[in-house]
């Protein structure tokens, strides 16, 4: 079963939404390399009930993520503020809605996304409240490995089959160039496989690590449940990394070695504004 059937029970009473936005509609694209990311303009991978939609990120003209969205004590959060300056990163500022006794913009989420040999995103979950507060950050995730013209609304006569996810966890302790933000984190791996009709086998790898918080995984959905002090924050780190059968032979494009290696966000970041440095020069 999909993780779009089953998050509907995970989230059910919520305000989710699940059919997918207008294709007209303004869209945010960030890209570096074989990779690019197509976003809706609140900086989300909305899934979808089987409708084309155009969001995910893509590589090689697959889609290897298929939805991407966060959650604020289960309501979708303000956006307040973005800054997509360079084609490779973007950066959000979002607020919580009122829920309950929570004011509004209690609680904003500092969210970083770059694509490099990998898909990178940090969230920083700051309280502005004047007492403590418990909150849930919830992000839905999805894969389908559609290829453009799927995306486009193509109907294929046969399609390849979707392997289980394998879910496993991180032990805690440091990852590599972590140490510009000092976070030594517990969290999940899980990796999305596609068998194709050839034979052919394509991967998402999604790690996602928070401090001494280790996300629940149900259905497609990752909760972290965390309680802040006044001005307390807590920080969330994801990634993806993709793979294709060529290269587990040997036909790598040239990052694929390091692409293999986990690494932090920053990392990740300075690897991309040193490439984008040296294709300017």
């Amino acid at each position: 079963m999909t993780a779009v059937k089953e998050t509907q029970g995970v989230l059910q009473g919520t305000n989710v939404e699940y059919e997918a936005e207008n294709p007209s509609q303004d869209r945010i694209v960030i890209k570096n390399g074989a990779h690019f990311l197509i976003m809706n303009d609140q900086g989300m991978m909305p899934l979808s009930r089987g409708v084309p939609a155009p969001f995910g990120l893509f590589r090689d003209d697959t889609r290897y993520m298929s939805a991407w969205q966060i959650y604020i004590n289960k309501n979708h959060p303000r956006l307040l503020a973005r800054d997509i300056a360079s084609g490779f990163q973007a950066e959000f500022v979002y607020g919580n809605p009122k829920v309950d006794d929570l004011p509004e913009q209690s609680v904003l989420v500092t969210r970083s996304v770059v694509i490099e040999d990998r898909l990178s995103e940090k969230l920083v979950v700051t309280n502005y409240h004047s007492k403590d507060v418990d909150v849930e950050i919830a992000i839905v995730f999805d894969s389908d490995f559609a290829d453009m013209f799927e995306v486009r609304g193509a109907k294929r006569p046969a399609r390849g089959s979707m392997e289980t996810v394998e879910v496993t966890d991180i032990a805690k302790g440091k990852v590599r160039g972590r140490r510009s933000s000092g976070l030594a984190g517990v969290g999940k791996r899980l990796v999305f496989s596609y068998r194709g009709l050839d034979g052919s086998v394509m991967k998402s790898t999604v790690e996602i690590l928070s401090g001494d918080v280790a996300p629940s995984i149900t259905d497609g959905v990752a909760v972290f449940k965390l309680h802040l002090k006044p001005h307390q924050e807590h920080v969330i780190e994801s990634s993806v990394v993709t793979h294709a059968d060529a290269e587990i032979d040997g036909v790598a494009y040239k990052n694929d070695k390091s692409a293999r290696r986990r690494r932090s966000f920053e990392g990740t970041q300075k690897r991309a504004v040193e490439g984008f440095e040296k294709w300017q020069a």
